[in-house]
């Protein structure tokens, strides 16, 4: 899986895609929701990681997810 950090412009807020390893787009958020994304995706258990990722990494790159327990 792949993550994506897009910056809005105006009244659209940035928000992340996850998308998976044919790039089918499997989640759409906003930072402030990204729970609902985990869920969606499985990734619940890296909740702490993906908070930590998501503050982190830039706009507009194709970071993949590799979390491990």
């Amino acid at each position: 899986m792949y993550i994506l950090k897009i910056k809005g412009n105006g009244k659209i807020p940035d928000h992340f895609q996850i998308r998976d390893e044919g790039f089918t787009l499997i989640a759409y958020f906003k930072s402030g929701n990204h729970a609902t994304a985990l869920k969606k995706c499985n990734l619940t258990d890296y909740e702490t990681e993906f908070v930590h990722l998501i503050s982190k990494i830039p706009y507009n790159e194709i970071i993949p997810l590799n979390f491990k327990k």
